[in-house]
């Protein structure tokens, strides 16, 4: 009966830890919502770019192979 007991502190322990950990990530990842928004908007900008000049580009020799 003690194992189990034991058992359901130790499970307790982990949910009542992993909840401690997963909303102290939450606050951190929140109190720099600023930061995070502007790097996300510029990965999204330099992405954007590089997939716009790559289908330029693309198109490009795709004109000059069917064409030429």
């Amino acid at each position: 009966m003690s194992v189990i007991l034991i058992l359901i502190a130790f499970g307790a322990g982990l949910f009542i830890g992993r909840r401690f950990e997963s909303a102290h990530d939450a606050h951190q990842r929140f109190s720099s919502y600023r930061t995070r928004t502007n790097k996300s908007l510029a990965e999204w900008l330099k992405g954007t770019t590089v997939t716009t000049i790559s289908v330029a580009v693309l198109v490009l020799l795709l004109v000059l192979f069917l064409l030429h």
